[in-house]
């Protein structure tokens, strides 16, 4: 089974591929942040739309929306999640939405009142560092403990000490070939 895990948002979505339990590659989205909202959307579906064509997934994970900028923000979020949904349904793919906290607390996140958001990002970067020995930023990190948490819940994993890289990929492979 090959599961698609995405952090989405409108300028950079963090993305990771597993096969099986292991984790096959990873990677940032980007979109320019000079450019209107809605062609920042454009951009970022077009981009996510590539990796699950050019990855044939059969599931993507990702997570749900929740207020913590603005409404503005808010907005663009969910046309952004319509656009995955969409993408999925077009291509009988099954997904999965997971709330924020739902996942932290799979890994066994420090949340709730006192932790702010960039503490919770944080917590995201070590978890991956611990687990496969990489620094990546929070957007990426997020993308693989989001994808973690479906398969831990999914009882696909046996632990998360021993986590593997599926071949012998231990670099960041950045977009997709």
């Amino acid at each position: 089974m090959r599961i698609c895990a995405l952090d989405q948002s409108t300028t950079k979505t963090g993305y990771a591929i597993f096969t099986d339990s292991s984790l096959a590659r990873w990677g940032i989205l980007v979109s320019e942040p000079d450019i209107s909202p809605e062609e920042r959307l454009q951009n970022m579906s077009r981009q996510i739309e590539m990796v699950i064509e050019k990855t044939n997934v059969d599931l993507v994970v990702f997570e749900d929306i929740s207020l913590h900028a603005s409404v503005q923000v808010l907005i663009q979020l969910a046309r952004l999640q319509g656009r995955i949904l969409q993408m999925c349904a077009e291509r009988g793919i099954d997904y999965i939405i997971y709330p924020p906290a739902s996942w932290r607390k799979t890994l066994g996140f420090r949340q709730g009142n006192g932790i702010k958001r960039r503490e919770l990002k944080e917590q995201a970067i070590a978890f991956v560092k611990k687990s496969y020995g990489i620094v990546l930023g929070d957007d990426v990190a997020e993308g693989i403990c989001i994808g973690l948490s479906y398969l831990k819940n999914n009882e696909m994993l046996p632990d998360l000490e021993n986590l593997t890289f599926s071949g012998n990929q231990k670099k960041n492979c950045k977009g997709v070939e």
